[in-house]
């Protein structure tokens, strides 16, 4: 911001320049999805996905072992199963949450200082 001079111009009054940076702030954050995307070179984009459709297959097998007549160690190993499933989806949620873009998070500035 740069003031205008009255007595150069008669003028009173500052001259402001702003800039959009919204294209360039897109693309940094597509560079940074694909860097995150990067991070997990194995994994093809889907994986996470179909990870939870297969990790809900196997608590429903799960359900299945719990609610036939085993032994103590049948249920134990159910159990096991359980802990395990769920170790792995909180694995893919915490995948899907960190590729997934992050909200804006527009907030009021103001121009007078």
């Amino acid at each position: 911001m740069a003031p205008i001079d009255p007595a150069e111009s008669g003028a009173r009054g500052a001259l402001c320049l702003l800039t959009d940076i919204t294209e360039v702030t897109r693309l940094r954050e597509q560079v940074a999805l694909k860097r995150n995307l990067k991070a997990w070179p194995k994994c093809p984009p889907d994986s996470p996905t179909n990870s939870r459709t297969r990790m809900a297959r196997c608590t429903a097998m799960r359900k299945f072992l719990q609610s036939t007549d085993r032994d103590e160690r049948g249920q134990a190993a159910a159990a096991g199963l359980l802990q395990e499933v769920r170790s792995l989806s909180e694995m893919s949620t915490a995948f899907l949450n960190f590729a997934r873009p992050q909200p804006l998070q527009l907030e009021d500035v103001s121009l007078t200082s």
